[in-house]
């Protein structure tokens, strides 16, 4: 039977190696309806794989295996497995002898495709030689995206083409979704790697079709076609809707060009972006019969294994997508630009900036103190316009003018220029509002909505992670989109058949946008992987929380992608100790404290851990400026410690996570075979969520 300090530290260890599963990124991601498809995943912490989840139906799991690390051969094993290559490359896959004698294979590292070379697959093999023949560079390497899976799927023929989502799971954890896409013509990949001694082969390709690549460091890309004159290709390229933010690269995202060159390599077409979205769509001629070359490259010449891209190839030309709007008040009607009629409101207008340097006027009636909204929807539509709006009172004055509005940062927009403007009319009559693009530009894709109302408060709700880990309890982040202008509280309620629940603080505080939860999974009896949902209430009003994933923009900005589907949610995660940490009083008041005050708190602990385990630290997760923690004490099962507010602190209402860190003993045989006892220190607990409150004195 273990001792209970050795099996508490074996605990321990493992819960500390657990971290959330990430996919940087698919290669290919994507594929062709009715075949099989072998993708190279990319990640962090995904361990155990088994298979992938896929959102709507027709994609099957054959295969999933997760990629040890390759170790650096020695000079022996390195001639030898260079002659393998050799060999197999000519055609012979027959199994290469080891070399005989004495010590001729002592300092050998061991992995599996190193001993069976000959069997690897295609993929196996491409990882293999381009690890043993391309020089490693520590600067264009990211742990973020250091480890790999092979999944081979079975897309069905009849499966929706479209975009979807991907995840990788091993039935406990759940990796965070990435887009896959799904079509129906045929599907190319650009070369695969081949040692320096192959001639390097060729990509070609026939339209309609779809290419997949990835751009590694100055890499440029080439593919081969067979142009026919007076056909008109479009080249669309999708890059960063793969992958929308790159944390640690500037400008925080793959910047692609493509190229068309002729057979005397003279340039024909060049793309680098469409409006605002950086993936470029390259509309092509053909001038006459002949071979052409499309090129592809990051514009600032970088590349790493996440620049993937798939260029979707077809003659025939695709609208210029604009997303539908949400529901407002009244249905949208389509007025002419520069209206002369007087809008009864509230009204939506749906209109087209045609031309550039057009002004589009709509009238409308207030009242003396009552309240108008007027909000474009334009860039969050995908519409490629800068807005600009301005607002004149009934004698033609203009009072208000507004261009870019600071939002959250959520989904793939990284310039937040849709204006909107509330105001209280000073007066009876009739105003005006003017709508154009701020650069001046126009065109048939140029579309807004406008909408001219009082205002009606409202809001939108957003989680995340996607994928839950409750091990005891685990966190939730929320942000709540505030519109026109609610300010109030919002409650939250999740619902799970397992049982996993909120704990703790459950309301976001009124005029606070983001705000942390805590789940806890003690009841939960079913420790597999679940869906789980969440609603946010406030006023009469109850909204679904939208699932999301944090990423960030070159190493500053974080944005939340939202996902499609439900939260998945398990037991699974490194704070497994949480379970047996608590408030001594089960549902103590929010802390309030004024700037230069401090007050005490209080943690019990479970009676089934040991005598020595000691919790001997505490800290915020979400550190409000000017509030610390100190002067933690353990003693017989009770921990307090001392949240102080320095005189410097701001006003801040906040729900605050406090992380436990413990001290336990830890024994183990060391070389000589004794027995040696140390302690360790480690975070593995969290306390339900409490609200902080740091209040401005009373006078």
């Amino acid at each position: 039977m273990l001792h209970k300090y050795t099996m508490l530290a074996a605990v321990l260890s493992l819960a500390g190696t657990l971290q959330a599963a990430y996919v940087g990124y698919l290669y290919p991601a994507g594929g062709k309806a009715g075949e099989e498809v072998e993708i190279l995943v990319g990640g962090q912490g995904l361990g155990g794989a088994k298979q992938v989840i896929v959102t709507g139906e027709g994609v099957k799991t054959l295969h999933c295996e997760v990629v040890r690390n390759t170790p650096h051969p020695s000079g022996s094993q390195r001639r030898y497995l260079n002659t393998w290559v050799r060999r197999i490359v000519n055609g012979d896959r027959s199994f290469l002898r080891l070399p005989t004698g004495e010590n001729s294979t002592v300092d050998w590292r061991y992995h599996p495709w190193y001993s069976k070379l000959n069997e690897t697959t295609p993929l196996q093999f491409e990882l293999v030689t381009n690890f043993l023949y391309v020089p490693r560079n520590s600067l264009q390497m990211s742990p973020s995206i250091g480890q790999n899976v092979i999944v081979k799927v079975k897309i069905d023929k009849k499966a929706r083409p479209g975009r979807r989502e991907l995840r990788l799971t091993n039935g406990n954890w759940v990796s965070n979704p990435v887009p896959f896409y799904i079509n129906q013509v045929p599907e190319f990949k650009e070369p695969r790697y081949q040692p320096p001694f192959v001639k390097v082969e060729t990509g070609s390709f026939a339209y309609p079709c779809v290419l997949n690549g990835q751009i590694m460091p100055g890499e440029t890309d080439k593919f081969y076609f067979d142009g026919k004159k007076g056909d008109v290709l479009y080249f669309d390229l999708k890059g960063r809707s793969l992958l929308p933010f790159v944390g640690d690269g500037v400008p925080g995202h793959f910047q692609a060009v493509l190229e068309i060159r002729d057979a005397e390599n003279k340039q024909l077409a060049f793309a680098d972006d469409r409006y605002f979205h950086p993936d470029p769509v390259l509309k092509f001629k053909v001038p006459a019969d002949g071979k052409y070359t499309l090129l592809v490259r990051d514009a600032l010449h970088r590349g790493r294994n996440d620049f993937v891209y798939r260029i979707e190839i077809d003659k025939n030309p695709r609208p210029y997508p604009i997303f539908a709007p949400p529901r407002f008040a009244v249905a949208p009607i389509k007025l002419a630009k520069n209206a002369k009629q007087i809008l009864t409101t509230p009204a939506v207008i749906h209109g087209v900036i045609d031309k550039p340097g057009e002004k589009h006027t709509y009238c409308f009636k207030a009242k003396a103190g009552e309240k108008i909204v007027v909000d474009s929807w334009a860039r969050r539509l995908n519409s490629p316009i800068d807005g600009l709006l301005e607002i004149y009172d009934p004698d033609n004055k203009r009072i208000l003018v507004c261009d870019d509005v600071k939002r959250q940062k959520i989904g793939n927009i990284m310039q937040h220029t849709d204006p909107t403007l509330i105001f209280t009319a000073a007066k009876s009559g009739i105003y005006k509002a003017v709508f154009c693009d701020n650069a001046g530009a126009g065109g048939k894709d140029y579309q807004y909505y406008l909408r001219i109302d009082n205002p009606r408060p409202d809001f939108r709700i957003y989680g995340y992670p996607a994928a839950l880990e409750a091990a005891g309890r685990g966190t939730l982040g929320i942000i709540v989109e505030r519109l026109d202008g609610f300010n109030g509280p919002v409650t939250l309620k999740m619902h799970s058949k397992e049982g996993f629940r909120l704990c703790g603080e459950t309301t976001v505080p009124a005029g606070v946008s983001e705000a942390t939860f805590t789940v806890d999974s003690s009841s939960v009896r079913n420790g597999k992987l679940t869906t789980a949902v969440i609603h946010g209430s406030a006023d009469g009003i109850t909204r679904r929380v939208i699932p999301g994933t944090l990423a960030m923009q070159a190493f500053a900005y974080n944005h939340l992608i939202p996902c499609e589907g439900d939260f998945l949610i398990s037991r699974y995660g490194k704070y497994w100790a949480s379970s047996y940490v608590n408030w001594k009083h089960p549902d103590p008041p929010a802390l309030k404290l004024y700037p230069g005050t401090s007050t005490t708190i209080t943690v019990s602990t479970s009676k089934w851990l040991p005598q020595d385990f000691a919790i001997t630290g505490m800290a915020l997760m979400d550190q409000p400026l000017g509030v610390l923690i100190e002067d933690v004490k353990y003693k017989n099962g009770i921990a307090t410690a001392t949240i102080k507010v320095t005189p410097e602190a701001k006003p801040v209402s906040v729900n605050q996570v406090i992380m436990v860190n413990i001290t336990y003993s830890y024994k183990y045989r060391d070389r000589k075979t004794k027995t040696v006892s140390m302690r360790k220190t480690r975070a593995v607990g969290l306390l339900p969520a409490r609200r902080l409150i740091v209040a401005v004195p009373e006078k």
